[in-house]
């Protein structure tokens, strides 16, 4: 099985970030590994990456961390007009709900 997993969980996952009565830290750990135990896909783009550095974490670290699972990541890329397109697509997912 392949998994899409975005910036707050890798969040939950580094920062262990537990709050009382919803273990978010502890829930992330869980699911990478029971992921890389079942010989699951994780898929990364480059955006979670960009994130990541935005929130302040290095380039060389976020390598580091990726690294651990490379066996377990597909990374994909994306071009401009891909992100341009899923932008629209966002914004129309807002409207068709308001």
């Amino acid at each position: 099985m392949k998994f899409y997993l975005d910036t707050s969980i890798w969040l939950d996952f580094l920062e262990n970030r537990n709050e009382p009565n919803f273990p978010k830290g502890d829930l992330a750990k869980k699911l990478i590994s029971k992921i890389i135990n079942e010989n699951g896909k994780i898929i990364l783009s480059k955006a979670v990456k960009n994130e990541l550095i935005t929130l302040g974490y290095s380039k060389y670290d976020i390598e580091i961390l990726f690294n651990l699972f490379r066996n377990n990541i597909i990374e994909i890329h994306t071009n401009k007009k891909q992100y341009g397109k899923a932008k629209d697509l966002k914004k129309q997912e807002k409207s068709a709900f308001l």
